[in-house]
């Protein structure tokens, strides 16, 4: 078929080489002939036209072709040119929608930090308050181990003391006796922190509490545009080319 057809290209140029044999043009065909051809089989029943009668209608008709491309040349450049923009917009929102995201975590990473520092200064009085009871109970009892030491040593004393003297501080002793076997202190209720009152269900009362943040944040404005060549196709757009709706995040 390519022989066929650069022979045929061939035999048009030799044909063009000697135009003046080429007075005529085959409307079916679309092609000059010369006289030879138009008493071929090959155009037997085929309507001729001399060339200048056929020039203007075949430049309207290839100036009409020509308009149409011209058109679709200008329309595809122009969808070129709103493609480009398109690019360059998704570069754009990529870039806003990461420093969104970012400051949208940095709150979320800030309430974290906050949450933290209250639970551990919660934590930290806790502590001074039960470190500075245990110590009021130190001193109780240093004072208790004191008093209970003098006792021993007077007692141990008198035991070496001649018979009278014994007798005389007797009844004195066994009084201190008895005050000594009072009770001895014992560790308060509640000395030791209470840890699951931080630890307990610790994530999920700080997911409670964020809930609070997500449900007191303003809705998220979102813009879009229908195309003409994208009806009924949401567009994320710039303010100045879109309408605008609101979405509830």
């Amino acid at each position: 078929m390519e022989n066929q057809e650069v022979s045929g290209v061939s035999r048009l140029q030799e044909k063009i080489l000697n135009s003046e044999k080429l007075k005529d043009f085959c409307l079916e065909d679309k092609q000059l002939v010369c006289l030879v051809c138009m008493n071929s089989q090959k155009h037997i029943n085929h309507t001729f036209r001399p060339i200048d009668e056929v020039i203007p209608s075949c430049k309207e008709v290839l100036n009409t072709a020509l308009q149409s491309l011209q058109k679709k040349l200008q329309h595809n450049k122009n969808i070129k040119e709103e493609f480009e923009k398109t690019v360059e917009h998704i570069k754009s929102q990529a870039e806003h929608t990461e420093r969104q995201i970012k400051q949208q975590f940095e709150k979320l990473h800030q309430f974290l930090r906050d949450e933290e520092e209250a639970t551990i200064t919660a934590l930290r009085e806790e502590e001074e308050q039960k470190k500075q009871m245990m110590k009021e109970k130190l001193e109780e009892m240093n004072r208790h181990i004191s008093a209970l030491s003098h006792t021993i040593k007077d007692m141990e004393e008198m035991m070496k003391a001649s018979d009278v003297c014994f007798l005389k501080e007797f009844p004195v002793s066994m009084e201190r006796v008895q005050i000594s076997s009072q009770p001895d202190p014992q560790t308060p209720s509640g000395a030791l922190i209470h840890v699951p009152r931080y630890l307990g269900n610790l994530p999920f009362r700080v997911w409670k509490k964020m809930q609070d943040i997500v449900q007191n944040t303003p809705p998220l404005l979102i813009s879009f545009r229908c195309s003409d060549r994208q009806s009924h196709e949401e567009q994320i757009h710039s303010h100045h080319q879109s309408d605008l709706i609101w979405v509830q995040r």
